[in-house]
């Protein structure tokens, strides 16, 4: 009776040993957590500042006064804005559907019409 006693009380023991250090082994686990926290905070506050600073800067560059100013520019001065009947209009997927020469001659066709759309 003694011996199964003392067995048990050992087997108790052990459990509650296991039980308490898992306990402490997540409490470890969440103060470490807890101490890299702020120095994440404060990368994620700084990469919020660049990338606000980097949307401030694309904004500017893409301002319709600032593209017309770099346009005076020498390094941009061979740019020029195309007059309307520069651009030729082209039906999406025209390429994909030619494959015989009586369909070829009849999008050559459409294309000049295309062309034609597009400088009135």
């Amino acid at each position: 009776m003694r011996g199964s006693l003392l067995i048990k009380s050992i087997v108790c023991f052990a459990a509650f040993s296991v039980y308490l250090y898992s306990v402490l082994q997540s409490q470890n686990t969440l103060n470490n957590l807890s101490y890299r926290l702020p120095k994440i905070e404060t990368e994620l506050r700084a990469l919020a500042e660049t990338n606000t600073k980097l949307s401030y800067q694309i904004e500017t560059f893409s301002d319709p006064n600032h593209l017309t100013s770099l346009l005076k520019t020498n390094a941009y001065s061979h740019l020029r804005f195309p007059v309307r009947n520069d651009v030729l209009v082209r039906a999406e997927g025209l390429a994909l559907k030619v494959d015989t020469p009586y369909k070829l001659k009849k999008h050559l066709v459409s294309d000049q019409e295309d062309v034609a759309i597009a400088r009135r």
